[in-house]
């Protein structure tokens, strides 16, 4: 989790709180060293480097303390945070970004909170108090209140509540001391909440799109009675704490009436299966995902797979909509409309770029990413699982197999996994396009069966990598042509990401075309 800190207007009015924040960063990087902190700061001085942590970082930012601070903090600060992309915006007693539509806590100090003796009749105090801080505190997912007297804490929660917020905020009340510990659930609960409601809203707004006659057709295909509903066993692998566990968490909202267990794959499984309801299996680390999937699914006992990446957050019916699209006959494999958690640029072009095909809200078949995949397990078994000498790929390769058995898969916009996987600058962007080339290569098209001619000319290619080498822009351009037109329907700005998406393609063709040539060395 990346936070970062609004110091812009505390370091030029309010000498107590900036106090109380620097106390708050070093107790906090002392406290949990997995996070980083960022301090937005115009008096990058004020600040002890020898003190803090590895992971509290200084960005600096020229202001002149001379003109309006309160201006050049609303023209400055929305490009600095599409820059940094916090997870979330600490502002402490001062005003948010207009700009910024990212969580944000506010903190509210003892000495600068709303106060009876408050001159309002000022002109400044009362633009501060009454438009720019009240519009903050009501934009706040939630506030901090710090004071080392209780009666003052009561005062502004009471405030806060009957002529502010009406009580429709989280508010947590604090002194200095235990500061860094609710300030750390605070990032915590905050992370969950928005989780949450943006399953929701990407659960409501496929629904909106429905006609009366597809939900009649979709309430029709649920049976009240429990057979109805067959065993399901969920598989994550999964290499990083953080995501397992918001992914655990999404899971455990399931609607589903049905039998559920939930299998993990890797090293945060020890962990995680001490305090949620989890199988853990092979908790070691395992490099290749197909193995691990496999792994997973050799211990499920449910006649259903479901496999799920440990960065993706899953609504509340995704079990049950796999489960029914799965009863369809024919079909092999089913997959889900995976929208980013991220809504910033290079985001959405990683979103569009690496997983374009899932971005829209219209059924296909299409090959499938294991990122949300169901299937079978007899079918599952009878394939002989994920190719396990695959880096990468492996879901697709997987589906060639399907294809050439007979079987569909298909993608369901309605089955929903927001994908929470922080590529969201240029240079993210970039290398994760090539090492996606590099690991894919062209290992899983190699194992299309069923199209000899593209088989042969694969061959070819990987024997003489410098073939390919003239072929990558025409091959960039061709993808990105794909994505846009799979897309342009429900996306009209994918024009505005069509020349990064294309810049991505390069870097994914670069990749292979590395690979390919790591073979003749």
């Amino acid at each position: 989790m990346r936070i970062a800190f609004d110091m812009l207007i505390v370091e030029q009015e309010q000498h107590e709180a900036l106090q109380t924040m620097c106390t708050l960063l070093s107790k906090l990087a002392t406290l949990d060293k997995t996070h980083e902190y960022i301090v937005i700061t115009g008096q990058p001085d004020k600040y002890q480097l020898q003190d803090l942590a590895e992971n509290v970082y200084l960005h600096s930012v020229k202001m002149n303390i001379r003109k309006a601070i309160l201006t050049q903090h609303q023209l400055l600060l929305p490009g600095i945070l599409q820059r940094l992309q916090p997870d979330i915006l600490h502002v402490p007693n001062a005003i948010a970004p207009i700009g910024w539509r990212g969580p944000f806590i506010v903190t509210i100090h003892n000495l600068s909170a709303p106060d009876e003796e408050q001159q309002v009749s000022q002109l400044h105090a009362l633009i501060y108090w009454q438009h720019m801080l009240y519009e903050t505190l009501k934009r706040a997912q939630c506030i901090i209140i710090i004071s080392e007297h209780q009666e003052r804490i009561e005062y502004i929660s009471a405030e806060l509540n009957t002529k502010w917020l009406e009580g429709k905020k989280h508010i947590y009340a604090t002194n200095s001391e235990a500061l860094a510990q609710v300030a750390l659930l605070a990032y915590k609960e905050t992370l969950e909440r928005v989780s949450q409601e943006m399953v929701g809203e990407a659960a409501e707004s496929y629904h909106a799109t429905l006609s009366d006659g597809e939900i009649s057709r979709q309430e029709h295909t649920r049976k009240p009675k429990q057979s109805a509903y067959p065993d399901v066993s969920i598989i994550i692998p999964s290499s990083r704490l953080k995501k397992a566990e918001q992914a655990l968490e999404a899971l455990s909202k399931q609607q589903y009436m049905g039998w559920l267990e939930i299998l993990m794959v890797g090293p945060p499984a020890r962990k995680l299966g001490t305090s949620w309801p989890i199988r853990v299996i092979h908790p070691e680390a395992i490099y290749k995902p197909g193995k691990a999937r496999n792994l997973g699914a050799a211990q499920a006992s449910g006649d259903i797979l479901l496999f799920l990446d440990d960065d993706m957050l899953v609504a509340t019916d995704w079990v049950e909509r796999n489960v029914q699209a799965l009863k369809q006959a024919g079909i092999g494999a089913v997959g889900a409309y995976m929208p980013g958690k991220t809504q910033t640029f290079y985001a959405r072009c990683t979103d569009f770029t690496n997983y374009g095909r899932y971005q829209h809200k219209h059924a296909m078949d299409e090959l499938l990413g294991a990122g949300s995949m169901g299937i079978h397990k007899n079918l599952f078994i009878e394939l002989g699982g994920f190719d396990e000498e695959l880096q990468a790929s492996e879901d697709i390769e997987l589906c060639y197999r399907l294809h050439q058995q007979g079987y569909r898969t298909i993608y369901r916009p309605e089955i929903i996994a927001i994908h929470d996987h922080h590529q969201d600058t240029l240079r993210k962007f970039l290398n994760y396009n090539y090492m996606s080339g590099y690991q894919s290569g062209l290992a899983a098209k190699l194992r299309q069966h069923d199209k000899k001619l593209q088989q042969h000319i694969i061959t070819t290619i990987m024997k003489y990598p410098l073939l390919f080498f003239p072929m990558l822009p025409l091959l960039a351009l061709l993808g990105t042509l794909k994505i846009v037109s799979l897309n342009i329907h429900d996306h009209r700005r994918i024009l505005l990401y069509a020349p990064y998406i294309l810049l991505g393609k390069l870097a994914y063709q670069s990749g292979v075309f590395m690979q390919l040539f790591k073979r003749l060395q």
